[in-house]
């Protein structure tokens, strides 16, 4: 099995030759293709309703007096959002 070993390439070498070039597409500059799909890996936040910040002056202070017990009877303080307590957070909350 041959390896052979791809050159280093950093962001303001590609950031030049892209502005030097003719394409106007990076994504077909980079792999001579528009073959692909790009996800954004941070999609955008849900903007935060009055609700929302309301609920944040009651229930965090809530959760926090309530750690050491949820951590003597689960083993864990952190609420997964798969539960029916994750799911009432989130929606008291939002997206934090």
């Amino acid at each position: 099995m041959i390896s052979t070993k791809k050159p280093n390439v950093f962001s303001r070498e590609l950031e030049a030759a892209f502005t030097n070039s003719e394409h106007t597409n990076f994504l077909k500059f980079i792999c001579d293709s528009e073959d692909y799909v790009v996800y954004k890996k941070f999609p955008d936040k849900q903007k935060t309703l009055f609700r929302h910040r309301f609920n944040a002056f009651w229930v965090y202070p809530l959760f926090v007096v309530l750690m050491p017990f949820r951590y003597l009877f689960w083993g864990s303080a952190f609420v997964n959002i798969e539960t029916k307590l994750g799911r009432i957070l989130t929606y008291l909350l939002g997206d934090y």
